[in-house]
């Protein structure tokens, strides 16, 4: 069986070959480890790739999310303050309205 390792270009995970049926078992252990504990690493940066560029999509809608909620949160104050106006004004109107007609049924 021949395996590829090492450093440089190539395919696989390197440029240099070694065949194992020529190496003892300890070093054979050692370079398989070796190759497969580079393949985890490389499995590992790939998905921690994706897992940040999924957090950084979100955190852009999560973002455009957030100004549009204070835009709307900035219309319903207005609103609410204009609302507020606008019964105070109605109370003050029914208040005269309705005192001065108490007052001239009084004097009757």
């Amino acid at each position: 069986m021949r395996l590829s390792f090492g450093v440089g270009g190539g395919s696989g995970t390197g440029g240099l070959t070694a065949d194992l049926t020529d190496m003892c078992s300890s070093v054979k252990k050692k370079l398989i480890h070796k190759i497969r504990n580079r393949m985890s690493a490389q499995r590992s940066r790939m998905k921690q790739r994706v897992f940040y560029k999924n957090m950084e999509a979100n955190n852009k809608f999560l973002v455009a999310k957030n100004n549009q909620l204070s835009i709307d949160n900035t219309q319903l104050i207005y609103e609410n303050a204009q609302l507020r106006k606008e019964l105070f004004e109605m109370r003050q109107f029914y208040e005269k309205k309705f005192h001065s007609e108490d007052k001239s049924e009084a004097q009757e």
